[in-house]
């Protein structure tokens, strides 16, 4: 399912309530701004034989996108670090401890989410070979999916995630690769 269905259902407006550009309501002024919410998400991707890898995704349980594949994540807490954030959703989400944690990209267009205006900073994370997930939380599902499969499959991608999958596939090319690759991705998001 699209965004846009997604807005539409989201932005149930109460009498006078004025709308963003995108359908939402539009937030309170909090110390004189209008602040976007903070969210991380975890790419965990895993080796295979041949060169090939899996990647960790969840099943969403609750809406928005309910039943669609996400990469783990949620909500930062308030007086938390973006990384630990990070862990404790991979933790909650599929039962996997994070080892060790790279920033990927920072995602923030104002479209992204049909809550409102959420950023998430984004990580790639390293797990045990051979840990095993399991949904808790909110997900419905956790596992492992071949990699060419997920990217197969992108109409069933939440939120942004079929351009972080993009920005996944740069990261696990070959480096010298990942330069040309990232050049053409930037030339193709300005046509």
């Amino acid at each position: 399912m699209g965004r846009q269905l997604y807005f539409r259902q989201f932005s149930k407006m109460e009498q006078g309530q004025k709308l963003d550009e995108f359908g939402r309501p539009i937030p309170d002024k909090k110390d004189g701004h209008r602040k976007p919410g903070l969210a991380t998400d975890a790419v965990v991707l895993r080796k295979k034989e041949g060169g090939k890898h899996d990647i960790l995704m969840i099943t969403r349980k609750n809406d928005p996108f309910k039943g669609c594949h996400a990469f783990p994540g949620g909500f930062v807490d308030y007086g938390e670090d973006p990384k630990k954030g990070c862990l404790r959703e991979l933790e909650e989400e599929c039962n996997l401890k994070g080892e060790k944690v790279e920033l990927l990209t920072v995602a923030g267009d104002p479209n992204r989410d049909p809550r409102g205006h959420v950023v998430s900073i984004v990580y790639l994370v390293t797990v045990s070979p051979e840990a095993e997930a399991k949904a808790g939380d909110d997900a419905a599902t956790a596992r492992f999916y071949d990699l060419e499969e997920i990217s197969s499959q992108r109409d069933k991608l939440a939120f942004d995630h079929s351009e972080i999958l993009d920005l996944s596939l740069i990261h696990i090319s070959e480096p010298t690769r990942q330069a040309e690759i990232s050049y053409a991705v930037f030339c193709l998001k300005k046509k």
